[in-house]
């Protein structure tokens, strides 16, 4: 089973600090792209994905799928390094080029176990609007799962420095938090047009993403 955080559910039960991140295996982070953006990240003959690899020392794959979305999995050594993988990975999507960025708007969804979504939230909301305030982004939780898994999709919207510090929290929440419950990943071959604007994917009748 493939965790996006393991080790240590039971060894703070006296209050004692979480484990350090040193401790634990890779961190992994999916993202729900638009199979037309998964092909600029992919690039041609795979030249894009080949260097975002070999920068970040970091597994990067985007399984091809005939629908409207496709999921990117980073996996790392750290939080730290994925943000960075998908730093570089955003100008990609939007057709920018190596390390160019024209300041527009940009979004990323994250696929982010529903156990853990709730932390992200926090109590009242509070955590979510902090993340908001701190980052500048907005950041917004589809409510339901993605068809037949645990996912639910994590919203982040704004320029591409102000996603950046958005991700950067929103890893921290999942770095230190573990899963409960059952963990199914989406499988984007499940894609659902009738509910995707409930689940955030992209192949909704009203959404742009994806078509064209």
């Amino acid at each position: 089973m493939a965790n996006m955080k393991r080790g240590g559910e039971y060894d703070n039960g006296m209050g004692g600090p979480k484990r350090s991140r040193a401790y634990t295996d890779k961190f992994e982070m999916r993202i729900l792209v638009p199979s037309k953006m998964a092909g600029s990240v992919i690039g041609k003959g795979g030249q894009n994905i080949q260097k975002i690899r070999s920068d970040f020392q970091a597994q990067v794959r985007i399984p091809d799928c005939p629908g409207p979305e496709r999921v990117m999995s980073v996996v790392a050594s750290d939080p730290d390094i994925v943000t960075s993988v998908l730093q570089s990975a955003i100008p990609y999507m939007y057709e920018q080029g190596e390390g160019a960025d024209d300041g527009g708007e940009r979004e990323l969804r994250l696929l982010i176990h529903q156990s853990i979504v709730g932390g992200i939230i926090g109590k009242s909301g509070q955590k979510i609007k902090e993340i908001r305030e701190n980052s500048g982004s907005n950041v917004k939780v589809y409510s339901n799962c993605a068809p037949q898994s645990s996912d639910r999709c994590v919203q982040v919207t704004g320029s591409l420095e102000k996603v950046v510090m958005a991700l950067q929290q929103i890893f921290e929440v999942v770095a230190n938090t573990d899963i409960k419950g059952y963990d199914n990943h989406y499988d984007p071959n499940n894609f659902d047009a009738f509910y995707a604007n409930d689940y955030g994917g992209y192949g909704g009748m009203d959404n742009d993403g994806g078509r064209g």
